[in-house]
């Protein structure tokens, strides 16, 4: 019975050991997801749901976020997404798209255009807002 108790122990330890590793891993070396914004007058029937949606994001562990839009970067990595005073406006443009968010391990774009409308974007995963 001993023995049990000792290698019960052994193994506790080494999980707890293996947990605290990956968890302080993980934390300094978050992931980086590139969240894309389309930020023209078309979305505003929809742009009720955006700080909604930002939030769903939010939830990913051990990740960073980088926020562009079409005018370019809006923040750094961060914890969050923050919106902050961003309202719609402007014409709809992807050209922005190009060449940003090719280090991010996952890469986020947020419009409510048709499938159609849009280019090839190989590596972005699109996500249309809910609402309007």
């Amino acid at each position: 019975m001993r023995a049990f108790f000792l290698w019960l122990g052994l193994s506790l330890l080494c999980w707890i050991g293996a947990e605290r590793w990956l968890d302080s891993h993980f934390r300094s070396n978050p992931r980086l997801i590139v969240v894309a914004l389309d930020t023209s007058v078309s979305m505003a029937p929809v742009w009720g749901a955006i700080p909604a949606l930002a939030r769903e994001f939010d939830e990913a562990p051990y990740a960073k976020y980088v926020l562009h839009g079409p005018r370019g970067l809006l923040h750094g990595p961060s914890d969050r997404i923050d919106l902050g005073r961003l309202t719609p406006y402007g014409p709809r443009s992807f050209d922005h798209l190009a060449g940003i968010g090719d280090d991010g391990y996952r890469r986020i774009l947020i419009t409510n255009a048709a499938p159609d409308a849009l280019p090839e974007l190989s590596g972005w995963e699109v996500v249309s807002p809910a609402g309007g």
